[in-house]
């Protein structure tokens, strides 16, 4: 681990919990997490009558597989401080179990210090109900238009491959997009800041779900049935 760009990550070995940080972020995981049925509802709602359940499956399937997932390689890919040539954290050896009877820093003071900390269990339900939003988020924007199976497949790929990646360039303490000013040592100690997942969640959800749709082109004959014979809830 490079010392300049995680020196807050020293501090944090022996801090102690803040109470009323962690009951925000505990609150907070519960407003992110009743995001997934919204928007498995508001798909719901652009689809027909026979495919609302489908709609609502992808969404709630999304919450079972980052879930699992993320807990058991994700985190650690995501915000493990040891990395793989610094492009994304190595896997196993940092949550499940692993060093999650710490506290996670998430404030500083003036020199960098962490200052005050939520447990890190805590953390890793907040980023896992992230991860969720932003796979519900793509599956809304493809509304019938994938098989089940497909989409189940497609939410491993991104549990495993592209949140992880993108979440550990911006939110890990080493991130390569984070800590950008460090390391081209134009900028010391700045780099990109992302602080309510514009970056790791809505861009990447918006690109992902163009990314399909150009894939799967266009639906001439359904597009003008809907027209005609079908206005959305």
């Amino acid at each position: 681990m490079d010392e300049k760009l995680v020196s807050a990550w020293d501090s944090a070995a022996s801090l102690a919990v803040n109470l009323p940080a962690t009951l925000w972020m505990l609150l907070a995981t519960f407003l992110v997490f009743i995001m997934v049925p919204s928007i498995g509802l508001l798909e719901a709602g652009l689809t027909r009558p026979k495919n609302v359940v489908h709609a609502l499956m992808k969404s709630l399937s999304a919450v079972g597989v980052m879930s699992v997932l993320f807990v058991l390689v994700g985190f650690s890919l995501s915000f493990n401080p040891q990395t793989v040539g610094g492009w994304i954290g190595k896997p196993f050896d940092f949550g499940f179990g692993a060093g999650l009877d710490t506290a996670w820093p998430v404030g500083f003071d003036a020199k960098g210090n962490a200052v005050n900390g939520v447990p890190t269990t805590v953390f890793l339900l907040f980023q896992t109900m992230f991860a969720a939003v932003t796979l519900a988020l793509i599956g809304a924007g493809v509304p019938e238009r994938m098989k089940f199976g497909a989409w189940m497949l497609y939410c491993v790929f991104v549990s495993l491959i592209v949140w992880p990646l993108l979440a550990h360039w911006v939110w890990s303490p080493n991130g390569i997009l984070g800590t950008l000013g460090t390391v081209t040592g134009l900028l010391p100690g700045l780099g990109v800041k992302d602080f309510a997942g514009g970056t790791v969640v809505h861009i990447q959800a918006g690109v992902a779900g163009l990314a399909i749709t150009m894939a799967l082109g266009a639906s001439v004959k359904r597009r003008q049935t809907l027209t005609l014979r079908f206005r959305p809830e």
